[in-house]
């Protein structure tokens, strides 16, 4: 069993692909796999993954699918998987020289599922520094956003739990796969420094799935499924969803508003409906704060909201 498995999903991203597939073949640790999931692509991205599955046998695990999302190419990616630990990687984007050498004993030592790390702006001259996380819901409560790049996930949780990416959502389904995830993870570890290279460019996911009617549909997926799956236990030992939902309700109201996918009578019974069920699931704090304006009125909330926006933009 290696002990670590990318998984890496590519679809249309010829210029990129191979700068990423180097930085992983470039590192001097070994013990690792490359689970590769070709969606579908139209640009040569196919050809550059054939190369490489060809010259590197033992070490590439190449699938080729329709055009299906980027879901299930990671949910066929993690089909694949041996590894001990998972790290999910963008194939326009790559990881640092060294980067491996320096996780993989943080793993050793640590003993931790899970590990969180930052970006290249991050990066140092040494990276053994990391610290146990005591109080994990302490920890999660404050870290409201994490990338799922930036992480090193069990796979073992992942295969014990049934734990997938949701398919047909365009925006949020890194989320609702990390919330489902940090649910059973109980050793956490984190390091202060960079290991990843995020690329940022005009039609990368990140930025073309971010239309407001997108990030409404992913927010009500997500809540959806927490109110459908949370119980009164869980919530009991992870406290910290409390405000990751919180932000998920936020972004529920302001991308409907900005969307207009739905009227302002419909978002008040769904937004209440979801302040309740969650409520009586134990998060007795969700609706405090900015929020209470919505509680009493959404359409008020909106435009305090819009007003707040538009000072910021200036």
């Amino acid at each position: 069993m290696p002990l670590i498995s990318f998984v890496i999903p590519v679809y249309n991203v010829a210029p990129y692909v191979r700068e990423c597939l180097e930085s992983v073949i470039r590192q001097e640790f070994k013990d690792y796999e490359v689970c590769v999931v070709d969606d579908g692509s139209t640009d040569g991205s196919s050809a550059i993954c054939d190369e490489y599955a060809a010259a590197y046998p033992g070490l590439f695990k190449l699938r080729h699918q329709p055009n299906q999302g980027v879901s299930v190419a990671r949910n066929n990616a993690l089909d694949m998987a041996t590894g001990q630990y998972i790290w999910f990687v963008d194939a326009d984007d790559y990881i640092l020289p060294g980067s491996l050498c320096y996780i993989s004993e943080i793993l050793r030592q640590s003993g931790c599922d899970t590990l969180f790390f930052g970006d290249e702006s991050f990066a140092a001259d040494t990276a053994s520094e990391y610290k146990i996380i005591n109080d994990r819901n302490d920890f999660l409560y404050r870290c409201t956003c994490f990338c799922n790049p930036l992480m090193i996930f069990s796979r073992e949780i992942i295969a014990r739990n049934d734990i997938q990416f949701p398919v047909g959502i365009r925006m949020g389904e890194d989320l609702e796969f990390q919330y489902n995830y940090l649910i059973h993870s109980r050793k956490l570890a984190t390091t202060p420094f960079g290991f990843y290279h995020i690329r940022e460019r005009e039609g990368s996911a990140s930025r073309s799935a971010s239309s407001a009617a997108a990030n409404y549909a992913g927010a009500k997926h997500l809540l959806d499924i927490m109110v459908r799956t949370l119980t009164p236990a869980i919530v009991r030992d992870n406290l910290w969803l409390e405000q990751r939902l919180s932000e998920r309700l936020k972004a529920l109201l302001q991308s409907a508003l900005k969307a207009k996918v739905t009227t302002v009578n419909e978002l008040t019974i769904s937004f209440r409906h979801y302040l309740k069920e969650l409520r009586q699931l134990g998060f007795n704090n969700i609706g405090n704060g900015s929020l209470g304006i919505a509680r009493i009125n959404v359409k008020f909330y909106y435009t305090i909201y819009r007003i707040i926006y538009n000072i910021r933009s200036k």
